[in-house]
């Protein structure tokens, strides 16, 4: 090991991993952890003397609260106080936190974006379902059928989707989870990966059923509150009209019908 000029050949007696360590890079000159060229270590004093011929130790422990070290260690210390650190200003730990943070706004950016096109792809659905449906839901109201039945019938396909979605959402998710986990190993020197959710995925889940509902609820409601002669003289609602691909395919018309 070279230091202030001076070389020595220490016996390594054991590996450890420091919680104040997670980011080391070892000089500001590197973005990110390079721990083939740097490394931290801690030595005794029979160790430091080899080195450092005051053998003045570099690291002092202090056991307190932190609000009182905070404001009583300048004072303390006196001129040989130099900095103060915590886990959100010293750098090795603050880019762990930082990172976690930023993975978390992500994923609810993501999240929103998916909740607009479940928005648009549920109600352009349910529209399009009422109008093919026009005289069957005449039909259902001249037999007696209220107007709150058939808006469950139609919130309830929200409902489904939604749910299916859902479902669909949580058995991916330790795969991309841990995928992204994969991604930050290099960066890191933690000892244990694992996966930790919070209620906030729970919440983005019931919030996305509850979208798909309400989508599928307005897109029916303007239908459903009409009277069942209106629906027969088909001015109610208007008629679906085939885009130009459904008419040059006969699969996407007949996937589209379906």
């Amino acid at each position: 090991m070279h230091y202030q000029n001076q070389t020595t050949n220490p016996t390594v007696v054991g590996l450890i991993l420091s919680p104040d360590r997670l980011y080391y890079t070892g000089t500001p000159e590197f973005v990110a952890p390079v721990p083939h060229l740097y490394g931290y270590g801690i030595m005794n004093q029979e160790s430091l003397a080899t080195l450092d011929e005051n053998n003045t130790p570099n690291i002092l422990e202090v056991k307190g609260g932190q609000t009182n070290v905070r404001k009583e260690a300048p004072d303390i210390l006196g001129d040989r106080y130099v900095a103060y650190y915590n886990q959100h200003t010293l750098p090795d730990v603050s880019a762990a936190l930082d990172r976690v943070g930023q993975i978390q706004n992500l994923s609810l950016l993501f999240s929103f974006i998916f909740i607009l096109l479940a928005i648009l792809a549920m109600y352009t659905t349910i529209k399009r379902l009422i109008e093919t449906q026009t005289k069957d839901i005449a039909t259902l109201k001249a037999l007696g059928y209220s107007n709150a039945k058939l808006g469950w019938h139609y919130t309830s396909f929200g409902l489904a989707v939604g749910g299916i979605g859902a479902l669909v959402g949580w058995g991916i998710a330790p795969i991309m989870s841990n995928f992204v986990l994969g991604t930050q190993k290099q960066m890191f020197a933690l000892d244990n990966w694992h996966i930790a959710y919070t209620a906030s995925s729970v919440g983005v889940t019931l919030l996305v059923l509850a979208i798909c509902m309400l989508a599928a609820f307005f897109a029916s409601r303007k239908a459903i509150k009409g009277l069942p002669v209106k629906y027969f003289r088909g001015n109610l609602v208007k008629n679906s009209k085939h885009i130009f691909l459904e008419k040059k395919h006969p699969i996407l018309e007949c996937v589209t019908l379906w």
